[in-house]
């Protein structure tokens, strides 16, 4: 398979290849699973934070963490830890604000990223609506 892809900002496609040990069926599915996840997630991140469930927050963004562990999003994991650590104070104040807008920037981007990569590895696949 050709793995030769476009460069990627967030995702870290060495590091999946590694783990994957090229089982091309299980790397589709954790690509697979990882944008049902990140979608959904996304969605019930939002809200949370949005009805003030700091504890809710606090769950997502640490399930957040092993999510982007396997696509080597490295960047983001102090925010989460610092996201989590906010949350358990169930403090949402500005800088849960802004760890908030930072992790939602980053799952986009991530998220865009590995439609990218399913679509460059998987060409013949596509997601059901």
């Amino acid at each position: 398979m050709n793995n030769i892809h476009p460069p990627f900002q967030y995702i870290n496609t060495q590091l999946i290849d590694e783990i994957m040990e090229d089982d091309n069926e299980a790397l589709k599915e954790l690509i697979v699973e990882f944008i049902y996840c990140m979608e959904s997630d996304l969605v019930h991140l939002q809200s949370a934070y949005t009805k003030k469930d700091m504890v809710q927050v606090g769950m997502i963004a640490h399930k957040f963490k092993s999510m982007f562990n396997y696509f080597g999003v490295n960047h983001i994991q102090e925010q989460l830890q610092e996201l989590e650590m906010v949350s358990r104070k169930k403090n949402q104040g500005p800088k849960s604000k802004q760890l908030m807008v930072e992790l939602v920037q980053c799952s986009q981007h991530t998220l865009a990223e590995v439609r990218q990569l399913l679509k460059h590895r998987f060409p013949n696949h596509t997601l059901p609506q």
